[in-house]
C-alpha cells in the first residue's frame, strides 16, 4: 500500500503537481532527519522505490531550472 501511495505521488510530481513533489520531498526529509521514524522502517524494496522516484524528481526539477 505504501508503495502505491508513493508511486501515485511520484507520478503526480513528475507531471508537475507541486503539492505531490512537496509531499515526497518533505517525507524524505522527515525520514532522514528523524531519530525515531514516524512510520515503520522501510524495507529494502520500498527504499529502492523511494530513491528511484527521488532521483527522477531531482532530475526533472534540475532540467526545469536549467530551462528557465
Amino acid at each position: 500500500m505504501l508503495e502505491g501511495i508513493l508511486t501515485k505521488a511520484a507520478e503526480d510530481a513528475l507531471k508537475g503537481k507541486d503539492k505531490a513533489a512537496a509531499f515526497l520531498l518533505n517525507r524524505k526529509q522527515q525520514v532522514e532527519s528523524s531519530e525515531q521514524p514516524a512510520a515503520p522502517q522501510l524495507d529494502i524494496d520500498d527504499r529502492k522505490v523511494l530513491d528511484f522516484y527521488n532521483a527522477q524528481l531531482y532530475e526533472q526539477f534540475k532540467k526545469q531550472g536549467d530551462s528557465e
